[in-house]
């Protein structure tokens, strides 16, 4: 019985090292952090304009719907992906 491992046995050994560093508040300065309502408000605006955009498009020009679906789903994840990235 001894020469078996158990597997329900964690080593918390370096835990308080880990923990430690969630204790410094310098880590993430608030001030220039932009809160997470402005983020979701800008987000929505631009994935808004976008597909705005695409849609606009659609009905001036005479595009194909697998070309202007493709076009508008793409445009949204660009719009979400910049905006995701700009703020992070």
């Amino acid at each position: 019985m001894n020469d078996e491992k158990n597997i329900d046995k964690v080593n918390y050994y370096y835990m308080p090292r880990v923990l430690f560093l969630f204790l410094r508040f310098d880590m993430v300065v608030s001030s220039i952090m932009l809160s997470a309502g402005k983020k979701i408000i800008s987000l929505i605006f631009w994935m808004g304009l976008a597909a705005g955009t695409v849609i606009i498009l659609d009905s001036i020009f005479t595009i194909p719907d697998e070309i202007s679906g493709i076009l508008y789903f793409l445009s949204i994840g660009i719009a979400a992906s910049s905006v995701l990235n700009h703020y992070r």
